[in-house]
């Protein structure tokens, strides 16, 4: 954190859900700690952006009843536009703004305006897809295979070798 955080303390807020990302990770992990385990039902959850509320043409609970206007609920033009806006009235005002959620991971649906940096909100600061990581995953499992079937083969080879040869016959003399 910031110097200046520890003298002039702020109130740093950020609602907690899944980010609706363009390209989800999440189908191979969770970045951004959602779904998460919910103990009590032993199920993973996460945000559904009140489905039956949205499909019925209503706004999200968590935006209708937001009492500060923080959260707001449209299509992703509609958020980026507001976001841009509202970052230039922060600008104007001294402040160093970021839209988290235009660019990252090619743009996630769940758009958040940040005066700190990513970390500070428990968020990574450039979220990726793991790819690298299941690679090395795979390659972990894929080398002890490898390593049996070579063991294996090699076994066969040898005994396929010694079969094939003739064993070497001992000449004897008996000497008068």
């Amino acid at each position: 954190e910031p110097d200046d955080f520890k003298e002039n303390p702020r109130w740093l807020f950020r609602k907690v859900q899944c980010f609706h990302c363009t390209d989800a990770a999440c189908e191979q992990v969770c970045p951004f700690g959602v779904p998460h385990a919910d103990h009590e039902t032993g199920t993973a959850r996460k945000c559904w952006m009140c489905l039956d509320r949205v499909s019925n043409g209503l706004t999200p609970a968590c935006a209708k009843t937001c009492p500060t206007g923080a959260i707001l609920f449209g299509s992703r033009i509609e958020m980026l536009a507001h976001a841009k806006k509202r970052e230039q009235i922060m600008k104007d005002q001294g402040l160093s703004p970021r839209i988290y959620g235009e660019n990252e991971l090619k743009g996630l649906h769940v758009i958040t305006l940040l005066t700190e940096s990513a970390t500070v909100y428990g968020l990574p600061e450039r979220p990726r897809k793991p790819t690298e990581m299941i690679f090395w995953r795979w390659l972990l499992a894929v080398i002890p295979g490898l390593a049996i079937l070579a063991g294996i083969f090699g076994y066969l080879f040898k005994s396929k070798s010694e079969s094939v040869a003739e064993p070497e016959s001992k000449v004897e003399s008996g000497g008068k």
